[in-house]
């Protein structure tokens, strides 16, 4: 008995001998290749097996080095029976054993075991009151070693978290930023298998995500994103538990860092805190990068705003304003395909020349039908991240933006962006876009407003006809072009008679008749404009003699015809070869010179230089 005494005495010198004496941040296996050989000498054993219990996986692991050595559950040691337990060690490899010491800790939990081959010696030993003080004695050793490699390995693990946040606080790129917070967790839990599910708007800056989708995702997963929460989840169909990591600023949540296990471990709250800091500052410094980039990307479309503002309010006709607006668009959202439609007087939509064959094809109606019904329906906007499930079927583009193009309220159009990728589109984007149209749709209605504006001004608000300075324009360019051409001035004979005797009322329909039965007749480009009081004046573009003869006729028949009171008209005129050098206050007074002519030779006739006088009887 004393000899035993004496073992476990030294023993005891050693195990503090080693504890002082051995380096701090040494692995499992080089403590144990220390302590085995201490053992084997102290208490004669000649085969031994040492495992540590692992908390996570609730099983004793091996400690030695390229060793293939089973690991063992700790349910075995649960059995009734020492030799139950003892075969099924056998039965896992173990068939050298035939003895085995369990230590624990002072809660009754288990820290290690030691499978040995027992000797005569040893068997004495494990008889005696000495045992009890030989398993508190190693226990509280391996205790110490355990908590003190806990300490090393969270150490190691809180200095990559420093590195970690000191690279976050250095950079603003959110790529960089969700790139190294996988590659921390795998060099900080190897074991882990982890993955990122971001928002919308994060989505595209790294080589590993899947985009959050609260219809599809795991009810754990959703409420770690919509709480800020750490949740934790154990699916029994597949063997895993999955912890849900938020990436949480402070304005909001970013995405889920999601870790998978296997069911049967259990994540330390060490473990949990890490995880946790890891996403808190993945989620802060993601933040920053993204209020950064906000800022900055921010400022851009204001820009792009501002100039396509100022661009579209240029005086462009519609044509290039389209063209234009398609043009910043693909700059800003880099779509896919962009297409414009605008609805005719019959409700039906128009495409612009600049669409693509796409949407010519019965897929590419089926996108405008739905846009369309969609806007008609009374919506302000669409924005499908992904088409294929709104659908029901799979389609070619998957990120789909529609928006109205309006014009005092009304709807006149819409604009349609695609994208082939689910969810490309930003809802950032999507608000660049909508502020884009809605310039866009100010400058069509200015560009509407001034076209009858413009029509106004050079209309004759009574008859319909040209007003005298459109007609003065056309003409001017007409001669600097060097056409040919003719130009006519018919009066209403007696016009003074008409307002005298049936009021200017009276008068004032019958010029709507001469004008609607000048218009009734022009004809090729010709036009026709009221010259003031009761004159006209036509603008005929090249032509034969006779057919310029032939309108005139036609139009001192059937005036008298057309109007009530009936009238008759005078017409003066002239017309020019296209190598003429003159100006047109010369053909003026040329025209202006036959219309006298006509009136002193007794009205209701034609009279132009170098023409056949015609005469109506």
């Amino acid at each position: 008995m004393e000899s035993y005494q004496i073992a476990i005495s030294q023993m005891k010198s050693e195990l503090l001998d080693i504890w002082i004496n051995q380096s701090k941040d040494q692995s499992y296996a080089d403590w144990y290749k220390v302590l085995t050989p201490k053992f084997k000498r102290r208490f004669q054993i000649e085969q031994m097996n040492f495992l540590l219990y692992s908390k996570a996986k609730k099983q004793f692991i091996a400690v030695e080095e390229d060793k293939n050595t089973n690991s063992i559950a700790y349910e075995w040691l649960l059995t009734d029976s020492k030799q139950a337990c003892l075969q099924q060690l056998v039965k896992n490899g173990y068939h050298h054993i035939d003895d085995y010491i369990l230590f624990e800790n002072e809660f009754g939990e288990p820290l290690g075991i030691l499978l040995l081959q027992s000797t005569d010696y040893w068997s004495e030993f494990s008889k005696t009151s000495y045992l009890t003080e030989f398993k508190k004695s190693v226990g509280g050793f391996l205790e110490n070693i355990v908590t003190l490699n806990d300490l090393v390995l969270e150490g190691q693990k809180f200095k990559l978290l420093y590195k970690f946040t000191e690279l976050f606080n250095s950079t603003m790129a959110s790529e960089t930023i969700l790139d190294h917070v996988l590659e921390t967790m795998q060099k900080v839990f190897p074991a882990f298998s982890a993955k990122l599910i971001l928002s919308r708007d994060q989505t595209g800056m790294t080589y590993s995500y899947q985009v959050f989708d609260q219809l599809t995702e795991a009810p754990a997963t959703v409420e770690a994103f919509l709480s800020g929460i750490v949740t934790t989840d154990k699916n029994e169909m597949n063997g895993q538990t999955t912890m849900n990591a938020p990436l949480k600023g402070r304005q909001g949540v970013y995405g889920v860092l999601q870790i998978i296990i296997s069911k049967e471990y259990s994540f330390s709250s060490i473990q949990k805190n890490l995880i946790r800091m890891l996403a808190n500052t993945a989620g802060n410094a993601l933040e920053n990068a993204s209020l950064y980039n906000q800022s900055h990307r921010l400022i851009n479309d204001l820009q792009l705003v501002n100039e396509t503002s100022r661009k579209l309010n240029s005086g462009l006709p519609f044509t290039e304003m389209i063209a234009y607006l398609k043009q910043q668009l693909s700059r800003a959202l880099l779509p896919d395909d962009i297409v414009f439609a605008f609805y005719n007087n019959e409700g039906a939509y128009e495409l612009k020349e600049s669409t693509s064959d796409f949407f010519k094809s019965g897929e590419g109606v089926a996108y405008l039908e739905h846009v369309s019904n969609y806007i008609q329906e009374g919506q302000d906007s669409l924005f499908d991240a992904h088409f294929s499930r709104t659908l029901g079927k799979e389609a070619s583009y998957q990120s789909v933006i529609g928006l109205p193009i309006l014009n005092q309220e009304e709807v006149i159009g819409f604009a349609v962006c695609l994208h082939t990728e689910k969810y490309f589109f930003s809802f950032d984007g999507f608000k660049l876009m909508r502020s884009l149209i809605m310039h866009a749709s100010l400058s069509i209605s200015n560009l509407q407003l001034r076209d009858r504006l413009q029509a106004l001004a050079e209309r004759d608000h009574l008859t319909g006809l040209y007003a005298r300075r459109y007609m003065d324009r056309h003409i001017d360019q007409v001669l600097t072009e060097k056409e040919a051409g003719s130009f006519l001035l018919l009066d209403v004979d007696n016009f003074k008679q008409v307002n005298d005797q049936f009021g200017h009322d009276v008068g004032d329909q019958v010029l709507k008749q001469i004008a609607g039965c000048i218009t009734e007749h022009l004809i090729l480009n010709g036009i026709a404009a009221r010259w003031g009081g009761e004159e006209f004046a036509i603008y005929l573009p090249e032509m034969k003699t006779d057919r310029i003869l032939e309108f005139a006729e036609k139009l001192l028949q059937e005036i008298p015809l057309r109007t009530e009171p009936s009238v008759t008209v005078s017409i003066g005129g002239v017309n020019w070869a296209s190598f003429i050098d003159s100006d047109f206050n010369e053909l003026f007074k040329v025209a202006d010179y036959g219309l006298y002519q006509a009136k002193e030779e007794g009205k209701n006739r034609f009279i132009a230089k170098d023409l056949v006088e015609v005469k109506v009887n």
